[in-house]
C-alpha cells in the first residue's frame, strides 16, 4: 500500500511557514500598529514631544525680554505680530491644499488674517 506525502512535508525539517497576505494595505498598517514595539515607541514619542513643548514654553515664558516686549504691545500689535508669525505656516497649508501650486504671500496673509479674526470673534463670544 502506498501513501501520498505532500511535497511540503518531504524532508527532515518542519513545514515552511506560510506568509499571510493581507487583503488590502490598511491590514498591514493595522498589524504593525498592534505590535507592542510600535505602541511603546508611539508612547515614547508622544511623551518626548510633550516634554519638549513644555521645556520650550518654560523658556519662552521665563524670558524677561519677551515678557517686557509683550507687556509694551497693545492688543492690536499682538494680533498683527501673531498674524505675521502665522503666514509661513498658512502658506505651506494653502500650497498643500492647492495640490503643490505656489501660493502668494498676500493670499497666505489674507488667510492668516481670516483665521486670526475668526479666533478673536470666537473669544469675544465666550
Amino acid at each position: 500500500m502506498t501513501a501520498f506525502i505532500k511535497k511540503e512535508h518531504l524532508g527532515s525539517g518542519a513545514p515552511p511557514r506560510r506568509i499571510l497576505k493581507p487583503q488590502h494595505p490598511q491590514a498591514i498598517l493595522n498589524m504593525v500598529e498592534r505590535t507592542k514595539i510600535f505602541q511603546q515607541t508611539q508612547q515614547n514619542l508622544a511623551q518626548a514631544k510633550a516634554d519638549r513643548a513644555e521645556q520650550l514654553k518654560g523658556e519662552w515664558d521665563s524670558n524677561a525680554e519677551v515678557q517686557r516686549w509683550r507687556n509694551q504691545m497693545t492688543q492690536e500689535e499682538r494680533t498683527r505680530d501673531a498674524i505675521d508669525r502665522m503666514i509661513p505656516t498658512t502658506r505651506a497649508v494653502e500650497e498643500m491644499r492647492a495640490g503643490g501650486k505656489e501660493v502668494s504671500y498676500e493670499h497666505a496673509r489674507s488667510k492668516a488674517e481670516e483665521l486670526a479674526y475668526k479666533a478673536e470673534r470666537q473669544k469675544k463670544g465666550e
